[in-house]
């Protein structure tokens, strides 16, 4: 465990017999996400959903409790690195938590010890091991530096139009009522976008049980038939091949989210596009490898606010309706995304598609 973790220059292995437990919740605590807390926002009676100014956007301080265990070979040894990290830490209330694993340095305020838990007898002549608790705050909460020191670039995926339409993979008819109608193939059932990126493939993420009710979920009633902003708890697992893939791919999601207004996500399998914005991450868990490989695993569930909540926006399959305005263009009528990417010509009686 020696040159993994320091606090400011000490390793805390070397000088404290200290180091964090697997599966307790310390990288857990390091990786999650802050609040964002939105300063100006004003709820009208009057209108459904919540206004909200993104000009006016912080984000809380990230409280954490970070578990250690001290081992020492006696009980002199034990009393005496625990009471040199006790100094320490009240002569230095601000220390830089530096993690080799997660490249990552912490700027952190010392807040306490919420627990201290002897786990062997100090009259035992062999090891002896004690579990405590450590209470940080973190208040730059969207800094991201490496172990290094270094700022670490923060990159996200560019967000993605909705496809051009292939009009070879679709029919025309006129109708009875002369209108021209398009037929053809549809989106894909299964797939969840995030501004146009798949889910998966982008971010590793996989919607858990308990993401389509979140989304359908009814909005509460504010009177005179205008109802509340809907606040969706959804939950996911993030999986990556390895540890740097990982961290990739949870960084660029972080990124994502602390740089984003509204976004658009569309959930194949509910033919549904909500718009929403980032709130929370109220937890990530299980950070784990998984058996047998070099896979990495986490649930992490992400708050988000629907500001929209009687709005439907399907996931059109591209099957509409054009018409004819006063220019003589041929309009989608069913989505305007596609108006300016579609002009047509009449040559002997024949709609001829122009190059655009």
């Amino acid at each position: 465990m020696t040159g993994q973790y320091y606090v400011d220059e000490i390793d805390i292995w070397e000088d404290w017999g200290l180091f964090p437990p697997r599966d307790k919740g310390f990288y857990t605590s390091l990786l999650k996400a802050p609040t964002r807390k939105y300063l100006l926002t004003k709820d009208w009676a009057d209108q459904n959903g919540t206004q909200r100014a993104f000009s006016k956007v912080d984000y809380d301080n990230r409280e954490m409790e970070l578990p250690f265990i001290i081992f020492a070979t006696s009980k002199e040894d034990l009393l005496a690195q625990y009471t040199s990290l006790r100094t320490y830490l009240y002569a230095h209330p601000s220390i830089t938590l530096t993690c080799i694993e997660l490249d990552r340095q912490f700027v952190l305020t010392y807040k306490g010890m919420s627990s201290f838990n002897k786990l062997t007898p100090f009259y035992d002549n062999g090891n002896i091991a004690v579990e405590l608790s450590i209470s940080f705050v973190d208040e730059q909460p969207t800094v991201f530096i490496d172990k290094d020191g270094v700022t670490m670039p923060m990159p996200f995926p560019a967000d993605i139009p909705d496809a051009p339409i292939d009009l070879n993979l679709f029919d025309f008819e006129i109708n009875e009522s002369g209108q021209l109608i398009m037929s053809g193939e549809g989106l894909d059932s299964d797939g969840n976008y995030i501004n146009g990126n798949e889910i998966l493939t982008t971010y590793g993420l996989t919607p858990q049980k308990g993401f389509d009710n979140e989304l359908l979920k009814m909005a509460e009633a504010k009177g005179s038939l205008k109802y509340a902003t809907r606040v969706l708890e959804l939950p996911f697992i993030m999986q990556a091949g390895s540890s740097v893939e990982f961290y990739y791919n949870y960084y660029s999601l972080v990124a994502f989210f602390l740089q984003s207004r509204y976004f658009n996500l569309d959930v194949g399998r509910l033919r549904k596009r909500f718009s929403l914005c980032y709130s929370d991450m109220p937890s990530i868990d299980k950070l784990s490898l998984v058996s047998g490989n070099n896979s990495v695993l986490a649930s992490i569930n992400i708050t988000c606010l629907d500001d929209y909540p009687t709005e439907e926006t399907p996931l059109l399959e591209y099957d509409g309706m054009f018409d004819q305005n006063s220019s003589g263009e041929l309009i989608y009528s069913q989505s305007d995304i596609f108006d300016d990417q579609i002009d047509w010509d009449l040559e002997n009686g024949e709609l001829i598609l122009k190059d655009l």
